[in-house]
């Protein structure tokens, strides 16, 4: 049986993580500067626009589908008004004298609880971190395409190839919002699913602390029911 203790150190962990994932957010959103992007080669940008919009449709065919992430809310809300209750459940449990069998079973319940948790939060950030690769393949797209149009705007004579770049540059934009849309919900989901976390953290916190009540309140029942003819006998042949 884990102690508060560590069940608190477990929890802390969890959301050192889980900010770790929200600094990788805004990583994705606005990366770092580092080398100087490079403009595409002039003679290569037809052949590269085609590329771009095949990645493009790639990364948004890989999104999660619309239906999932609204399931997906609708369950965390249901499982979160069950959680409440269950909690609200267990606790008078607790507050009852509850027997060891009693604690046991609600601790089987919350730890059942607790592994259905991790498994969503797994879940979840694999869909964080798809999302966020995605978003920076297309940033290093945006930086390479605005390097370009920046080339070719010194030279009015390739108007052809600068509208290319800007209808890349387009398009990446557009893709880039329907991205950033996907990751404002994934971290909602994750914001949920921290809200359910720290509930079922605390009953279980709960119920160790119930477990040590309840054998400290057996220990002294039974150290005042035998106490009396309880007596210290040397042994016999200590001395021999």
């Amino acid at each position: 049986m884990l102690s508060s203790r560590s069940l608190s150190l477990r929890f802390l962990t969890f959301l050192i993580l889980f900010c770790a994932v929200s600094v990788l957010s805004a990583q994705a959103t606005h990366p770092s500067s580092g080398a100087k992007p490079q403009p595409i080669d002039a003679a290569k940008i037809a052949f590269r626009s085609e590329e771009l919009a095949l990645k493009v449709r790639t990364i948004l065919s890989q999104q999660i589908p619309e239906d999932t992430l609204a399931h997906t809310e609708r369950t965390l809300q249901q499982q979160y008004m069950q959680l409440k209750s269950k909690a609200k459940e267990t606790r008078w449990t607790l507050t009852a004298n509850s027997t060891s069998l009693e604690l046991h079973e609600s601790e089987d319940q919350w730890r059942a609880l607790s592994s259905s948790q991790d498994k969503l939060r797994e879940e979840l950030s694999g869909w964080s971190h798809a999302a966020f690769a995605s978003m920076q393949v297309l940033n290093s797209e945006e930086d390479a395409w605005k390097a370009t149009i920046n080339a070719i705007g010194k030279d009015l004579g390739i108007k052809p190839l600068y509208d290319i770049a800007e209808r890349a540059l387009t398009d990446i934009a557009a893709a880039k919002k329907q991205i950033q849309r996907q990751i404002d919900r994934i971290v909602s989901l994750q914001e949920d699913a921290v809200s359910q976390s720290i509930l079922v953290n605390q009953v279980k916190s709960e119920i160790a602390d119930a477990e040590r009540s309840f054998h400290t309140r057996l220990l002294a029942r039974v150290a005042s029911r035998y106490g009396g003819a309880i007596r210290f006998t040397p042994d016999r042949h200590a001395n021999s």
